[in-house]
């Protein structure tokens, strides 16, 4: 891996502090408090883990503002700890736990975005799996339908099977769904302007507590101006309905603008919402990629760590970015300036900043699903993942199959379940027409034998046709049946053919078969009609076009 030498010095940097004890045991102090302070505990386990272990910190030399005697036997140590690690870490497994009553069918209100529908539907080739997303339905409801299909489908959403799942109908009046709209469904998702929420959130808490079936809600408010935002107007409805989960599980996702054009897996912050320092973010416009952001919604519904959350999510800004690029310039012990040992009492006000970025790069470079990060983000966190990493799952048995048979297997079962389902929609589709074709052939059966009884008197005056088929009808589908059957042999098949081709030939002037007599007769009128235009028009052009008229 090519790695800053920033990012060496910020690691050894730590590695003199306490905090890098957090690559053995962890003391009791290091308990995570919240998601915003999720990041400040990872320093050497997680916020470094993307880092090679095969890396000498030798390379670093002494950092200005260090000790002169630059703990070459701590770094050492240290480099050691490390590497331990990093052999561990790839033999250890991250499951996050996941929600079990998502239901069959998931709603969206407010948006039909193709990212969100993809990761709902959970079978595109590449797309990282997501256990529990099983919907045999998904539901968009919109305000223009033609508009939202035009949107949506495309090749990748007929060969994926999202059309097979998905529905699209319009909402109705109003921005939220009527009562009955959530009949069956135990997913909703909605999307909603933060101008609107004041109003809207208090229904949308009354709808879900109203829906029986509803176990997951999961809201998304886009247009937040301030990522150190308090809170949303309205959420409070929300939690107090879903009484701490027992009547629905509730997570909201604020946002700030969102965009369209660019590239994912770009740098971002998600935590509760109030967790951050204003002094960091007051005055910023928060944006966030639109397939991001989406992304992220749908990974929220899968996650249990989500539940009764509150969140705020927006990328981190070029600027930013840049700057965690930087070692942690924190006070640490002494520091020798002009010659003197002094108190270092830096603060370094981009620390979380730096941790949280060097979390998801370390995710990154692991190879982990996105599910995986935002739950470690949310979550669990530095301290989390540290528990988890000292008492990791037992390893699989030699015997069963990597991962990505499971996952091929998967796919296959998929695709042959949906040959079948193909397979068998022709055959009934095929049969439907055949019962159609006999019972057509059978009621004209019907009609004619209707019209030669009432010639001969056989029926009575009284009796309708629609009566007389009535009367008659298992006959005529018996009929009906036996035509059909001859008609679809080949040796019916091979007749028709042939009728077919003598009626093309007897268009014609002459043609092979014909009769003596007619031909005879024919030959007398081509005659006679040469000698008749013969001066006008000349033998041999009388000829084109008689030799034209047999062609055609």
């Amino acid at each position: 891996m090519k790695l800053l030498q920033s990012t060496f010095l910020a690691w050894a940097t730590l590695a003199k502090s306490n905090a890098f004890t957090l690559l053995s045991t962890p003391p009791p102090s290091t308990t995570l408090q919240s998601t915003s302070t999720s990041s400040l505990a990872v320093v050497s386990s997680i916020s470094n883990r993307c880092y090679s272990s095969s890396t000498k910190l030798s390379m670093v030399g002494i950092h200005e503002g260090l000790t002169p005697n630059a703990f070459d036997e701590e770094a050492m140590k240290a480099e050691e700890k490390f590497a331990e690690f990093m052999g561990e870490l790839n033999e250890t497994r991250y499951n996050p736990t996941l929600r079990t009553t998502l239901g069959s069918t998931v709603l969206l209100s407010g948006t039909h975005d193709p990212k969100l529908l993809t990761v709902l539907n959970n079978n595109n080739f590449g797309q990282d799996s997501i256990d529990n997303f099983e919907f045999e339905k998904i539901v968009a409801l919109v305000e223009d339908v033609g508009g939202a299909k035009k949107r949506v489908i495309s090749r990748e959403a007929r060969y994926s099977g999202l059309l097979d799942k998905l529905s699209i109908e319009e909402i109705g009046g109003g921005l939220l769904p009527g009562k009955e709209k959530l009949e069956g469904v135990g997913s909703w998702i909605v999307r909603l302007d933060l101008g609107e929420v004041g109003s809207l959130l208090p229904q949308v808490a009354e709808l879900a507590k109203g829906c029986e079936g509803l176990k997951n809600l999961v809201v998304m408010v886009e247009g937040v101006t301030d990522a150190a935002t308090e809170s949303v107007d309205g959420w409070d409805a929300v939690v107090a309905a879903s009484e701490s989960g027992d009547n629905f599980k509730c997570t909201l996702l604020a946002v700030g603008e969102l965009y369209d054009e660019g590239k994912e897996g770009k740098l971002y912050h998600i935590g509760k919402v109030g967790s951050l320092s204003k002094a960091l973010t007051a005055g910023a416009a928060p944006t966030m990629l639109r397939k991001e952001a989406y992304n992220i919604v749908g990974n929220l519904l899968a996650l249990e760590s989500t539940s009764n959350q509150a969140l705020v999510a927006y990328e981190y800004s070029p600027e930013v970015v840049l700057a965690v690029q930087t070692p942690v310039e924190e006070g640490n012990g002494q520091i020798l300036v002009d010659g003197k040992l002094k108190e270092d009492d830096r603060v370094d006000e981009l620390k979380d900043v730096k941790y949280e970025t060097r979390l998801i790069q370390g995710c990154r470079e692991l190879g982990w699903s996105r599910l995986a990060e935002l739950d470690v983000l949310v979550d669990k966190g530095a301290n989390g993942y540290i528990a988890h990493k000292n008492l990791p799952p037992p390893p699989l048995p030699a015997a069963d199959e990597d991962w990505k048979d499971k996952e091929d297997r998967r796919i296959m079962e998929i695709l042959d379940r949906r040959s079948a389902e193909t397979k068998a929609k022709e055959e009934a589709e095929k049969a439907q027409k055949e019962k159609d074709d006999i019972e057509t052939i059978a009621r004209d059966w019907a009609m004619r034998q209707y019209t030669l009884k009432s010639l001969n008197n056989e029926v009575p005056e009284s009796m309708t046709e629609q009566d007389f088929i009535k009367s008659i009808w298992e006959e005529a589908l018996a009929e009906g049946k036996r035509m059909y059957e001859e008609m679809n042999t080949a040796e019916y098949k091979a007749k028709m053919e042939k009728k077919k081709q003598e009626a093309t030939q007897m268009d014609k002037l002459f043609y092979s078969g014909m009769d003596p007599k007619l031909r005879k007769k024919r030959e007398l009128i081509v005659n006679k009609v040469k000698e008749q235009y013969l001066d006008l028009l000349g033998e041999d052009a009388l000829d084109e076009i008689l030799s034209g008229a047999d062609e055609e």
